[in-house]
């Protein structure tokens, strides 16, 4: 269980969002703490029409390679732990870990 002392002190939550569509100042402000969720690209109306037009989030252990145009999401690291892909980070996996992944949509039937 997490104590409040805990919480406050931040050293057990972080602060993430996702970022806002492209060329818009977004609703929260630039000052704000925390980091943006992903890339630049992949904000949140860019997820909900991806998953919309057939994309599925894909869960497959970190020793495998990448599919080809997956977005790893996040890292589930083996205690447990979700690391965030972050805008302004790198994010490795290590042996035991976890990716989510983002697909990419389908291809249209034509």
């Amino acid at each position: 269980m997490v104590s409040e002392d805990e919480i406050l002190l931040g050293d057990v939550l972080t602060v993430v969002r996702i970022g806002p569509p492209p060329d818009t100042p977004g609703v929260v402000a630039p000052y704000a703490p925390g980091e943006t969720l992903f890339s630049r690209e992949l904000v949140r109306h860019t997820v909900a029409a991806r998953h919309g037009s057939g994309a599925r989030f894909r869960v497959q252990p970190a020793s495998v390679p990448l599919p080809p145009g997956h977005e790893t999401l996040f890292v589930v690291r083996r205690d447990g732990r979700p690391d965030p892909a972050t805008e302004g980070g790198t994010l490795t996996a290590g042996q035991g870990d976890t990716l989510v992944l983002l697909e990419p949509a389908p291809a249209p039937d034509n």
